[in-house]
């Protein structure tokens, strides 16, 4: 059960992005730079798949826990793609998953390289 903290940044993270992908397209501020939306679905998966990979990745570093974490960070992005369909103004793109499957596995990298910034933030966070 101590190890269901871990979880809880992937929940509140992907409980915001469902959240943002319920907002219409209108209502959605422009930032005026382009292939804004890609930028956008790289940035936040990125932190989606961090995130992913301090709760599945945190002692055991293997290769099937990296393809699970992969998996559950596409299964998200696809299935954040069709519950766009259902938003006004929105709509799914194949571009968008693939930024977002980009963004995922750069969090995973960042995560596996970056080991420092891990034993910090836990250190910080979780204890």
């Amino acid at each position: 059960m101590n190890s269901f903290r871990y979880y809880i940044p992937v929940c509140l993270w992907a409980g915001l992005l469902f959240y943002l992908s319920a907002l219409p397209s209108y209502s959605l501020p422009s930032l005026g730079i382009k292939f804004e939306d890609l930028v956008a679905h790289f940035v936040f998966y990125s932190v989606l798949g961090y995130c992913i990979a301090i709760a599945l990745l945190r002692h055991k570093n293997s290769r099937v826990n990296v393809a699970v974490a992969v998996i559950i960070g596409v299964a998200f992005g696809v299935s954040d793609e069709v519950h766009q369909m259902f938003v006004p103004g929105r709509y799914p793109t194949v571009s968008d998953v693939v930024a977002d499957t980009f963004g995922v596995a750069f969090g995973l990298y960042f995560f596996l390289r970056v080991p420092q910034i891990f034993r910090v933030l836990d250190r910080r966070l979780f204890t």
